[in-house]
């Protein structure tokens, strides 16, 4: 068994944002310590929830894991073929068609070129009902969240991470998107204050007040 992460003394700290000016210096006023020396690792061939309350750390996590983030102090490694699907917030650019913000979000997340036909493949897997030449600004959050959960589980990475991003979507696609993923052999990390709706599968539950 190999770890698909592994964290090593992982320090990160966060400056306030609010600055007091003093004989015209600016100086912080504090700091946010969100983890300290943390030691965690994910194995490759096990699915697992991250669970916690809003601010406990479950973004900050997954955007060290992606390298958005780079820590205060420690160490990360992230073992190939993962894919990191990081907002609740997806939003296609509302001039371009679907097909196009498909084509898009393939090549800047996934790193794979998209033709038409594989598109329609994911369009009709989302179950969103439009043609891929609509152009995009008639596609409710809960729509544009179900495609890109869709590109994703079929960009044939072997492990899948979101961030939150079932959270816009009706309880009957996700678990259709579950499913899928079973079936695929795909492995998932999912961020989560919702943890019910995954109750009927198997994930390791790691619950970040365990981390802090």
């Amino acid at each position: 068994m190999s770890n698909l992460i592994t964290m090593k003394n992982v320090s990160m700290t966060f400056k306030d944002q609010k600055r007091f000016k003093i004989k015209n210096l600016f100086k912080n006023s504090k700091e946010r310590i969100v983890f300290k020396d943390l030691n965690l690792e994910i194995d490759s061939d096990s699915s697992y929830l991250l669970i916690g309350d809003n601010g406990t750390g479950k973004s900050t996590l997954i955007r060290l894991v992606a390298g958005i983030l780079s820590p205060t102090s420690g160490h990360i490694s992230v073992a190939k073929k993962t894919l990191c699907c990081l907002s609740r917030d997806i939003v296609f650019y509302s001039r371009l068609t679907i097909f196009e913000n498909m084509k898009f979000c393939s090549l800047v997340l996934l790193h794979r070129s998209l033709d038409e036909q594989f598109a329609q493949e994911v369009l009709n897997f989302s179950e969103v009902s439009m043609k891929l030449d609509t152009i995009s600004n008639g596609l409710s959050t809960g729509m544009s969240a179900r495609i890109f959960i869709s590109l994703a589980l079929f960009s044939g990475a072997s492990n899948i991470i979101f961030d939150e991003t079932f959270s816009n979507v009706q309880y009957d696609f996700v678990q259709k998107a579950l499913n899928y993923a079973k079936e695929k052999k795909v492995n998932l990390i999912i961020t989560t204050h919702s943890p019910s709706i995954f109750k009927d599968y198997d994930f390791n539950t790691i619950d970040m007040k365990s981390l802090s």
